[in-house]
C-alpha cells in the first residue's frame, strides 16, 4: 500500500509515517519553524514519534487530511511538509507549508502548495481555504499571494498573544 497522495514534476506528496520521526524532529526544530509556526517541544525522537501518532495520524483519521510529507522524486529525500489543517477557530480548512532551510528559495514550496490546492479542490472537494502567517514572514506572504490568497484581517489564535495575518481563497471545480 502506498501512502503517496499526489505527485508534481519534482515532488511526491504523501502521508507521514512513524519512520519519519527523525525528519519531523529536524523540521520542527528549525529556527524558522519555531519563529513562524511555534515551538512544539519536540526534544527527542520519542517526542517526534508521539507528535506523528497523536497529531498527524489523528488528523488523517478524523478529517482525511492533515500535514503531508514533501519528498524529492529523484531520491526520496524529505524536504518539508504541506498541510491541510482543520482548526476549531476557522470555518474553512487552513493551508500550510514548511521546508527545511536548505530547500527554500528553489520553488518547491510553491510547487507543493499549488498541488495541495488542486488536491483540496478536486479530491477533497473543498470550496474555500484559509491560510495564516506571521506579519514578518515575507516569504510566506509572497507565496500566498502567488497562490491567489487574499488578505482579509488579523486574527488572534487560541492560546497565542500575537495576532497573525488571515488570508482566504475560493476554490473552483475544474
Amino acid at each position: 500500500m502506498t501512502l503517496t497522495l499526489f505527485e508534481t514534476k519534482h515532488l511526491r506528496i504523501r502521508k507521514f509515517t512513524l519512520n519519519d520521526a527523525e525528519f519531523i524532529f529536524k523540521l520542527l526544530n528549525e529556527p524558522e519553524w519555531i519563529q513562524y509556526i511555534g515551538d512544539r517541544k519536540i526534544t527527542s525522537l520519542y517526542a517526534a514519534r508521539k507528535y506523528i501518532s497523536d497529531s498527524l495520524f489523528s488528523s488523517y483519521q478524523t478529517h482525511g487530511f492533515g500535514p503531508f510529507a514533501i519528498e524529492l522524486k529523484k531520491n526520496g529525500q524529505l524536504i518539508g511538509m504541506t498541510c491541510l489543517i482543520k482548526r476549531d477557530e476557522f470555518e474553512h480548512v487552513d493551508l500550510g507549508f514548511a521546508l527545511l532551510k536548505e530547500f527554500t528559495g528553489q520553488g518547491y514550496a510553491l510547487e507543493a502548495a499549488d498541488a495541495t490546492l488542486y488536491y483540496a479542490q478536486n479530491h477533497l472537494h473543498l470550496g474555500n481555504l484559509v491560510a495564516i502567517t506571521n506579519y514578518d514572514n515575507a516569504s510566506s506572504k509572497k507565496l500566498l499571494h502567488k497562490l491567489g490568497f487574499v488578505y482579509c484581517k488579523q486574527v488572534l489564535l487560541q492560546g497565542e498573544t500575537e495576532p497573525v495575518l488571515y488570508y482566504t481563497k475560493t476554490l473552483y471545480k475544474l
